[in-house]
């Protein structure tokens, strides 16, 4: 049995810990992690509804669709048999569901497009690379400019000394 999730504050990741962000210095880029949200049962029972009927026809698309890749990822043709019965049975017990699963009231017929989710996700990825890049590019200027500064609060410090064993 599972215990339901904690509402203790502390127990919860911050927002950094969900973006996988490289250091300044090493190689590649950030990239997004998944997360998994917690939703008491009794959010989903009040709040939650079931999908229109054109939400529901994108999602059982996608379920159809996502078999594909599946099947050709097996070379034994016993293989693609075998998962071919087990995701048409999960595929079809899901399709029997959906019109009375319940989902967030944000979710909307646009959510399921798996090309447009897809697209998305390519371009948020290249984004944070972008962001993850420029801001590495940044701290290691704010560095140089700080080294910089040492170095002429120093050079300014001698001349100070040498100005006052002139003057005095």
């Amino acid at each position: 049995m599972r215990n339901p999730p904690s509402d203790n504050p502390l127990s919860k990741k911050p927002e950094a810990d969900r973006i996988d962000e490289q250091r300044p210095g090493s190689k590649g880029a950030g990239s997004l992690k998944s997360r998994v949200k917690h939703v008491p049962q009794d959010i989903i029972r009040s709040k939650w509804t079931v999908l229109d009927r054109d939400a529901q026809a994108k999602v059982e698309g996608l379920l159809r669709s996502v078999e594909m890749p599946v099947l050709a990822s097996y070379s034994s043709e016993q293989r693609k048999v075998e998962a071919q019965v087990a995701l048409r049975f999960i595929t079809g017990t899901l399709c029997k569901r959906l019109p009375r699963m319940p989902f967030p009231q944000k979710a909307k017929g646009m959510h399921f497009d798996y090309e447009t989710l897809v697209k998305d996700n390519r371009t948020m990825q290249q984004s944070l690379a972008t962001s993850v890049m420029s801001s590495a590019s940044l701290v290691t200027e704010v560095e140089q400019q700080k080294l910089a500064l040492s170095s002429e609060r120093q050079e300014l410090e001698d001349l100070e000394s040498a100005d006052r064993s002139l003057v005095g």
